[in-house]
């Protein structure tokens, strides 16, 4: 018995698991910047505002390349390691916030 392969959604579920990372990032962020803000000062909005930047960036990026997908009869992009890097540095920032605002308390 053969079965037919899926060959257009798999990229299309790849890039909205991408968008949904991004946004759970963004949001835990928010979430570290509203339980935190009381305990240190200057100091959680800007990591924490530089973590939103970094995983709406890759919300976008993806959301972006699913329209130029389509645009271009679904001819994927060579993928590479920003996205990965973008939102490893938002989770360590946010990390890094919840240890000092830990540390302080």
């Amino acid at each position: 018995m053969q079965t037919e392969l899926d060959t257009g959604r798999s990229s299309e579920r790849t890039d909205l698991a991408w968008q949904r990372t991004g946004l759970a990032t963004a949001a835990g962020a928010a979430v570290v910047a509203r339980l935190t803000l009381d305990r240190i000062d200057l100091l959680v909005p800007v990591l924490l505002g530089v973590a939103v930047l970094f995983s709406m960036w890759v919300v976008v990026m993806f959301s972006s390349r699913t329209s130029e997908r389509d645009a271009k009869s679904r001819r994927r992009t060579p993928p590479d390691g920003r996205p990965p890097w973008a939102l490893t540095v938002a989770i360590c920032l946010i990390a890094c916030v919840e240890m000092a605002a830990t540390l302080r308390a």
